[in-house]
């Protein structure tokens, strides 16, 4: 359509009319209208880091695009979405209607509520595919893990020299209100070397992740590795920890991810990688086994290599049988 093209060209080339820009030559207010935070309103603001939109796409089963603008600048990750031929024509179309709200509740005063424009989407979008003759796939799925790593089931790992990865997975029990946890760390060719794991309390499955992720955090502290890549199949925490600040989950994990990112500050050098759950297999076989049991905590780290090789047996090969204790 003539006039989303025309948006997103204005876009791309950094000429909207946003309040960053307009503030350099006019004394105006420059923070964001859309969202009540202090950030200023430029265009990587407005379309990749504004929780606004994040509630809206969201609303629109597409949050994997909010989120894999994570680390990206506004042109990168337009990119990355303009080669999905199936669903680019859909994105531009929902920019575009964004920009026309922000307009909206800018010089109409209207209700920044992203609620609504969500409702409007859904109720033009069958008119718009129509006209336009596109359609589009509305999915969360990732095919793959967003990085090759050691013992990948969708891509060929290139081995990265003094690189550690641990994996680490949560179980939750919605009647219990108990959740356990596993953490598992590899060499860069996918040999276990150590793991911990335990079990506790908490409100939901997502919040057991975000715990699991900071005592994997903690644990790893003692070892003082110097490059250390955190994987976890949980997307909302993943581009949570990629976008710092800007947390995509309930405000109960949203507290439990700030002190993990304030543990994370002391680690010399980590990253965070989105893993299919098939590929995590490791760290939920260990916290499948350690479900079982309550106020429990084991730590491999200061066990002897009898125990140790046991439970590493244990891991690899679910028929094997040993004791907890």
């Amino acid at each position: 359509m003539p006039r989303v093209k025309t948006f997103m060209w204005k876009a791309l080339s950094e000429c909207l009319p946003v309040r960053e820009s307009l503030g350099l030559y006019t004394p105006i207010e420059i923070n964001c209208p859309l969202c009540s935070g202090n950030a200023r309103e430029n265009i990587k603001h407005l379309f990749t880091e504004c929780v606004f939109l994040e509630a809206v796409w969201r609303g629109l089963s597409f949050s994997r695009v909010f989120y894999d603008a994570a680390n990206l600048s506004f042109k990168d990750w337009c990119i990355s979405w303009l080669k999905d031929s199936s669903n680019r024509d859909f994105i531009s179309y929902v920019l575009c209607y964004v920009w026309k709200f922000r307009c909206r509740v800018v010089f109409d005063y209207v209700s920044a509520n992203p609620i609504n424009l969500v409702e409007f989407i859904r109720k033009d979008l069958p008119n718009y595919t129509k006209k336009n003759q596109f359609t589009y796939v509305c999915s969360n799925k990732v095919k793959t893990c967003d990085k090759s790593h050691p013992n990948c089931s969708f891509m060929r790992h290139d081995r990265q020299q003094d690189t550690y990865y641990v994996y680490f997975d949560a179980s939750f029990q919605r009647d219990t209100k108990s959740y356990a946890y596993g953490i598992v760390k590899t060499d860069d060719l996918g040999c276990i070397i150590d793991f911990s794991g335990g079990t506790g309390w908490c409100s939901s499955s997502e919040e057991a992740e975000s715990r699991t992720y900071k005592e994997a955090i903690k644990w790893m502290q003692g070892f003082r590795d110097e490059k250390i890549i955190f994987l976890n199949d949980n997307r909302s925490v993943m581009s949570s920890m990629k976008k710092k600040n800007n947390f995509a989950v309930d405000w109960r994990s949203k507290t439990v991810l700030q002190q993990a990112f304030n543990y994370n500050q002391f680690l010399t050098s980590s990253s965070f990688v989105f893993i299919k759950r098939k590929c995590n297999f490791v760290a939920d076989k260990l916290t499948k086994i350690l479900n079982r049991y309550k106020d429990l905590y084991i730590n491999s780290r200061y066990w002897d290599k009898s125990r140790k090789d046991a439970w590493i047996l244990r891991l690899c090969n679910p028929n094997t049988v040993i004791p907890v204790s």
